[in-house]
């Protein structure tokens, strides 16, 4: 699993840069192995902002991520200590904005799986681990370029502290 890690009073994790080399061209599925630790969670929240969803893992299509892209993302679940809710949330540029469905809750520090396929018009994110399936809509289901998106700290407000997460990603 790769490390990724983002600075306190940062956006970006330290591989931004990466996604000019991990391009690729028309894959249908992704397998998304993940671990989010204990430093993903802090509570109370700032603000209204701290309910965003943080990304932990993506991808875009074609030059601009946010008119077509998957995300997998997370948020702290505030009232209960050290679980996040899992996101699946996808960019609809016929909707100006995201779109995002609840995967469920996971506890940090243990393993997770994420498989996200596209399957015609929509992408299904399958989380076998919380025994859940998602379909939500592929907006430009022809665009063939494809790169990586990496772990965020989202919204207006930066990473509250050091955060860190690893993930395994393999396009199948």
């Amino acid at each position: 699993m790769r490390q990724f890690n983002i600075k306190k009073g940062r956006h970006h994790c330290n591989y931004w840069w990466t996604k000019l080399f991990r391009l690729r061209w028309n894959h249908k599925k992704w397998n998304v192995v993940f671990i989010l630790s204990d430093n993903c969670y802090w509570t109370p929240p700032r603000n209204d902002d701290d309910g965003d969803i943080n990304k932990l893992y993506g991808c875009g299509f074609g030059f601009n991520h946010h008119k077509n892209s998957w995300r997998i993302g997370w948020v702290p679940v505030f009232n209960k200590e050290n679980y996040l809710n899992l996101y699946a949330y996808v960019y609809d540029e016929a909707e100006r904005g995201h779109i995002s469905r609840l995967i469920g809750e996971v506890k940090v520090n243990r393993p997770y799986a994420v498989t996200v396929e596209i399957i015609d018009d929509k992408y299904r994110f399958t989380c076998l681990d919380l025994g859940v399936f998602i379909d939500m809509p592929n907006v430009n289901k022809d665009c063939k370029l494809q790169f990586d998106l990496y772990f965020y700290a989202g919204g207006n407000n930066p990473a509250i502290h050091d955060m860190t997460c690893f993930v395994d990603f393999n396009p199948l």
